[in-house]
């Protein structure tokens, strides 16, 4: 019997641990806020590497060959953006073009391609000696096949060089119009 007589002290001590232990347990039943649903953090979009992309011309041949080391696309209706973009554009025509560029954007339906970045379009045509034309961005519009650019343009051909802001050109006439502050050099 002497072992339940205990301490009046040590009885405190184990009413305390007691009521401790109880608090915490009667603590943790009680409704919580409710925790945030996890929402879907997974990307919409795609991205790419190694891209390619064929676009083909009102007749179904094929119009254009895009390469890109990467793309991404956020959303369906916003354009893709590729980086290190060459456009092999009109390759069965008679002047096919190798346009090269930093970056790109491409609309949706595929209509437009614009680069930008260090531009630089050859024309890769077996029987002419090729003409390169150099400019900070440049707009195509697969459907009208007109390249388009509001920046400086330097344009080197076996002939001689050519400088100006602006330029367009019709692709598929194999035409080209400089826009302002024209400048060239040709050897006679």
């Amino acid at each position: 019997m002497s072992a339940l007589l205990l301490q009046p002290r040590t009885w405190l001590i184990m009413l305390t641990v007691a009521a401790a232990i109880t608090w915490w347990i009667v603590r943790n039943d009680e409704p919580r806020e409710a925790l945030p649903v996890a929402t879907d953090t997974t990307p919409t979009g795609f991205y790419m590497r190694g891209a390619r992309l064929i676009g083909l011309g009102e007749d179904g041949q094929v119009l254009y060959r895009l390469h890109a080391a990467f793309g991404t696309q956020t959303t369906e209706d916003e354009p893709i953006a590729l980086s290190e973009v060459t456009v092999d554009y009109a390759p069965t025509a008679e002047v096919p073009w190798r346009i090269e560029g930093g970056q790109a954007e491409v609309t949706p339906d595929r209509a437009h391609i614009r680069l930008f970045g260090g531009v630089v379009a050859t024309s890769t045509g077996n029987t002419q000696p090729p003409a390169v034309i150099r400019s900070a961005s440049l707009a195509l519009d697969t459907e009208t096949q007109i390249a388009s650019t509001r920046d400086e343009v330097h344009i080197e051909t076996p002939e001689g060089s050519l400088q100006g802001v602006g330029m367009t050109a019709w692709l598929r006439e194999d035409r080209l119009r400089l826009e302002s502050r024209v400048h060239g050099t040709f050897t006679p």
